[in-house]
């Protein structure tokens, strides 16, 4: 069984996209805790953003939500530093 700690990243991204999508309904301006989508396969840390913020930053490319300390690797996702 995979738990949090040992998803990919796609699943992660993917993920967070359905959450996305699945709390539509929910006050726009309360945020929702998102699974970091650095590519460590250990990290099961949240990133909070609002509905708006994630749309809005997720509108940039290359942009990814990463917990504080974590970055983009040269590979597909990212890690943590």
């Amino acid at each position: 069984m995979m738990t949090p700690a040992t998803v990919p990243t796609s699943h992660k991204l993917r993920v967070n996209g359905l959450m996305r999508r699945g709390l539509e309904a929910l006050d726009p301006s309360r945020p929702i805790a998102f699974f970091c989508e650095c590519g460590s396969a250990g990290c099961s840390q949240t990133v909070w953003l609002t509905r708006q913020e994630y749309d809005e930053r997720k509108a940039s490319p290359g942009w990814a939500a990463l917990a504080p300390g974590h970055r983009r690797t040269e590979q597909r996702g990212w890690a943590a530093a």
